[in-house]
């Protein structure tokens, strides 16, 4: 539910990086933008929280082990299909929405260049998940480098709003 939560908050912050960024380039921000949100919506199309949550209560009410297997194998399916295009899909044009976005960081005086060169890095690895056998490295060091590029990004945002 949590990670549900995040996706519709970024679509948040996707509209204020098109807000702050359409001065750079109002055409790549838009594209960014689009990239963006059909990723959002990919990726809460790929996750199944409500359907799991529904197996959940019924694999805790079935009165058989024949129905709680059933359940459970209905629960394993929907964890399988997480993983399937919609997930790769929004992963995929995540990273390039939000390489975009670090690429017209590095444009702007807005932004510091440390958070458009950590989103570039970033963003730039994250399009490497699909590599067989090391593909999850690179995701993982994709997840590291958007803590920080995040955290700089919220400190971009406060200044900016302050007008500083």
């Amino acid at each position: 539910m949590g990670v549900s939560i995040a996706n519709l908050v970024s679509i948040f912050i996707y509209l204020a990086l098109y807000i702050a960024l359409r001065r750079v380039d109002e055409a790549f921000a838009l594209i960014a933008l689009a990239l963006g949100l059909i990723a959002v919506t990919a990726m809460i199309a790929a996750r199944p929280v409500f359907e799991i949550f529904a197996l959940s209560g019924l694999h805790a009410s079935a009165g058989t082990d024949v129905d709680k297997s059933l359940y459970l194998v209905a629960g394993e399916d929907l964890l399988a299909h997480f993983h399937g295009a919609a997930w790769h899909i929004s992963m995929f044009l995540g990273a390039l929405a939000s390489l975009i976005n670090a690429l017209l960081m590095r444009r702007s005086q807005f932004f510091g260049r440390a958070l458009a060169y950590i989103g570039i890095i970033t963003f730039s690895i994250g399009a490497f998940f699909w590599v067989p056998a090391v593909g999850l490295m690179f995701l993982f060091l994709s997840m590291l480098g958007s803590v920080s590029w995040s955290i700089l990004l919220g400190r971009d945002f406060f200044c900016l709003a302050k007008g500083e």
